[in-house]
């Protein structure tokens, strides 16, 4: 067996045992409480007749809303697990979404650029999507390259990404079985760590937000007691230092990459 096809055996096997261990199968319920904030975010954002490329696609649930909000956006979605096609087709149904606007593909995701010259997928996308999946790639750097030479000049790339804090990180690490089973430890996993690899593919970032959907619960005093201005720069620039917290990324072509 290569090296990348024992990775890639490997990366099966921590996911699927993430699944039996931690519940991962689709959920409409809980999917649907992620529908506001996923308005908020991409709204700024014209997706009108373009055409996107969801990497590490599962159950892609951010491109079956957008579905649901424009009916000219039009997805490729990837994943290298056995049963995607059939999951992610039943989660955009689900959710309301318009299936025939995907299509999607069983692939390695280090293949997409041949995929891609052999008229598999496009040959380039107008936004590029990564909703909690670079973390399953151990070679992130070489990923985003891949995917930085798929996109358009103008295109934007998505990502949804818990980032450990810069302090404490071995013990918020030790504390997540399901960081450990996925070999999340491997860079990037903190906000510099996530910068300078943006960076070092030929990205730009443009925006760095938290995600505001998942404060639900006893463990959400602070957002109730401080005022949302105040409590946004906490989320920001505070705890992402000493406690694991999910970002939005949105990344364009850095300057001198070409179209």
């Amino acid at each position: 067996m290569t090296t990348t096809a024992s990775a890639k055996a490997a990366a099966l096997e921590a996911e699927g045992r993430v699944k039996r261990e931690f519940g991962k199968d689709f959920d409409p319920a809980g999917a649907s409480s992620r529908v506001a904030a996923i308005k908020a975010f991409w709204a700024d954002y014209d997706l009108s007749n373009k055409t996107c490329l969801d990497v590490g696609a599962g159950h892609p649930t951010v491109p079956a809303v957008l579905t649901t909000m424009d009916p000219t956006v039009r997805f490729d979605g990837v994943d290298f697990a056995p049963e995607f096609a059939v999951e992610a087709a039943e989660c955009v149904a689900s959710l309301g979404g318009d299936v025939s606007r995907f299509r999607f593909v069983i692939a390695d995701f280090f293949e997409l650029d041949r995929l891609a010259s052999e008229g598999r997928l496009e040959s380039s996308y107008d936004a590029v999507f990564l909703i909690e999946s670079l973390h399953h790639a151990v070679q992130k750097v070489r990923l985003l390259k891949i995917l930085t030479g798929l996109m358009t000049g103008e295109a934007r790339m998505f990502l949804v990404e818990p980032v450990l804090p810069t302090f404490g990180r071995q013990k918020a690490y030790d504390q997540s079985q399901w960081a450990r089973d996925l070999g999340y430890i491997e860079e990037p996993v903190t906000m510099s760590e996530y910068k300078r690899a943006f960076r070092d593919a030929g990205l730009t970032v443009e925006r760095v937000t938290y995600e505001r959907s998942r404060e639900i619960g006893p463990k959400s005093w602070k957002r109730k007691l401080l005022p949302d201005f105040l409590y946004d720069f906490y989320r920001n620039h505070v705890r992402r230092h000493w406690a694991l917290t999910s970002f939005h990324f949105v990344c364009r072509k850095a300057d001198g990459q070409g179209a």
